[in-house]
């Protein structure tokens, strides 16, 4: 299947422009930068441009439920990277590829297009002790099999009180 992220950018940044439509230059100040670039972006679009956006993602939801529904989950990383610098919007890249405001979310970003249901759990930890999270993909419609199993993966792996060391800039563990 194709990647929906030109579907995904057109309506989110849409809708970000849409809930700061008449109070933009008021509240712009206040906002944190990346979130302003995401709603100057979104101001950009035309409505032909966010009509065809809504009309792809049933298209994609139509085909990407066909695709899933042979598997009774699917399961993925979370993220492809573990946390990054606290106030960055990205991490800036990935292997080398440069990331936007979403594009580093490939493995959710999705079902959050489509209403998959779709879960992220705690998984563990990397040897640098930052997080790592499990995505349970479910098949449309089926929430409560995604939360049975999200719910059955926290009972063989409960994580409630593992606490990870503190971990500094760049890594390395205090």
């Amino acid at each position: 299947m194709e990647d929906p992220y030109p579907v995904l950018d057109i309506l989110w940044s849409s809708a970000m422009a849409a809930v700061h439509r008449d109070d933009y230059e008021q509240v712009r100040e206040l906002l944190d930068p990346g979130r302003c670039q995401v709603i100057e972006r979104g101001f950009g679009w035309r409505g032909v441009d966010v009509a065809w956006a809504l009309a792809e993602r049933s298209r994609y939801a139509d085909r990407l439920r066909r695709e899933l529904e042979a598997y009774d989950f699917v399961l993925s990383p979370t993220t492809p990277v573990t946390a990054f610098a606290a106030g960055a919007d990205h991490p800036g890249s990935i292997d080398g590829y440069p990331t936007t405001y979403l594009n580093w979310t490939p493995f959710t970003y999705p079902f959050n297009l489509t209403g998959q249901p779709a879960i992220s759990v705690p998984a563990g930890f990397t040897r640098a002790g930052l997080p790592v999270g499990l995505q349970i993909v479910g098949r449309w419609r089926d929430d409560l099999g995604v939360l049975r199993a999200a719910h059955a993966f926290e009972r063989l792996r409960p994580w409630r009180h593992v606490r990870p060391p503190i971990v500094s800039e760049g890594g390395t563990s205090r």
